[in-house]
């Protein structure tokens, strides 16, 4: 299945279906941190299938985020997760402030190019 399908989908609100098809793609394309972040979202907004709980979401997320150590998206997820799903202020701080680095990191290279080159 195509990403643009899978967007085309949960653009829909149709999660489950979508679900199912992020499933598919992971049988191939297990390292993509793409769809290990979108199958978190996922699990969380699906209805189906009823034995996914938020551990799945988080353990997800948490896979993503070990695929690629500096995907922003991964982390706010994860800060998301624990501030308001499964409420752990400790955890949802930490990686609040891992995607607030990142964050300045990128925006520090942001403005020594924009110096660089005005």
């Amino acid at each position: 299945m195509s990403i643009k399908r899978i967007s085309e989908l949960y653009k829909a609100k149709m999660y489950s279906d979508a679900l199912r098809e992020v499933e598919v793609d992971l049988k191939s394309k297990d390292d993509c941190p793409y769809l290990w972040l979108l199958r978190g979202n996922l699990v969380q907004l699906s209805q189906e299938p009823p034995h996914l709980r938020l551990e799945e979401a988080e353990n997800s997320y948490i896979r993503s985020l070990a695929l690629d150590p500096d995907y922003i998206e991964a982390m706010e997820s994860l800060a998301h997760l624990y501030d308001i799903v499964i409420p752990d202020k400790k955890r949802a701080c930490d990686y609040a402030r891992l995607a607030l680095r990142r964050i300045e990191l990128i925006a520090a290279d942001m403005k020594q190019i924009e110096i660089d080159n005005a």
